[in-house]
């Protein structure tokens, strides 16, 4: 996997302006994981894709991603960090991302495989159902009979509380789906949940980072006259020097 070239982060910024975070998310995949189909993207659970985000993180900002907060307690300002490597490597990318897990729920044996983009794609736009939604996209069997077999997966009943079953049991299933971590104040000792989420987080930092070359851009051909392409043909530390020539 290579880190995103200032080209990169440009092209991903016009192409992601508008887009939703799945829509993005999926965008920065194809950078993550070169060669992929559209559909083998969208089919991926979205643990093993936000592994592979957090590895295009990783190569191009660095493992140490960096964080604000404020003390619920004592309203202390707080910062924090999170190893994204440590992440990863308690993590592995092990197994089949396509199996079917099981669990039990009220005695019944309900399985459901991993959550993907394309279920949170079908699902954008409907924030009634919520749970309900999710779990009967990703519900493939109650007892080994499937729950929409006689009606339209959108409208497929489940068992009071399986909802809320499987959306614990994928936390377990599924851990880099939502990652968390404790913050510890140092004023007063109070500990707080935060959680992290790559896809809005790189993409801020994408944003960052294409303004810097934007404006690098704009100074270079201000003065020198050369295109976007030739300048970013540059490396950062020929564009450095060119820079400092400018601002002297």
């Amino acid at each position: 996997m290579r880190p995103l070239s200032p080209s990169d982060l440009l092209e991903l910024l016009d192409r992601g302006h508008d887009l939703a975070p799945v829509g993005r998310a999926l965008l920065l995949l194809a950078r993550a994981w070169p060669g992929s189909s559209v559909e083998a993207r969208e089919a991926l659970p979205i643990g093993r894709r936000d592994a592979l985000l957090i590895a295009l993180r990783a190569h191009t900002f660095g493992a140490r991603a960096s964080f604000a907060a404020s003390c619920a307690a004592c309203g202390e300002q707080l910062e924090a960090s999170l190893d994204l490597a440590q992440v990863l490597a308690e993590h592995p990318d092990e197994g089949d991302p396509g199996a079917e897990h099981i669990l039990e729920h009220e005695g019944a044996a309900v399985t459901f495989r991993l959550p993907s983009s394309a279920d949170l794609l079908a699902l954008e736009g409907r924030p009634e159902g919520g749970a309900e939604d999710f779990a009967r996209r990703v519900v493939t069997s109650i007892d080994g009979r499937s729950p929409a077999a006689e009606t339209p997966p959108s409208e497929a009943p489940l068992p009071g509380g399986v909802a809320q079953a499987i959306a614990a049991a994928l936390e377990q299933a599924d851990p880099l789906a939502v990652i968390r971590f404790e913050v510890v104040c140092g004023d007063c000792g109070e500990s707080r949940r935060q959680t992290f989420d790559i896809v809005p987080y790189l993409w801020r930092e994408i944003e960052t980072a294409g303004e810097r070359v934007v404006r690098e851009v704009h100074a270079l051909a201000s003065v020198y006259g050369w295109t976007e392409r030739e300048i970013l043909r540059l490396s950062a530390a020929r564009r450095a020097m060119y820079l400092r020539q400018v601002a002297s």
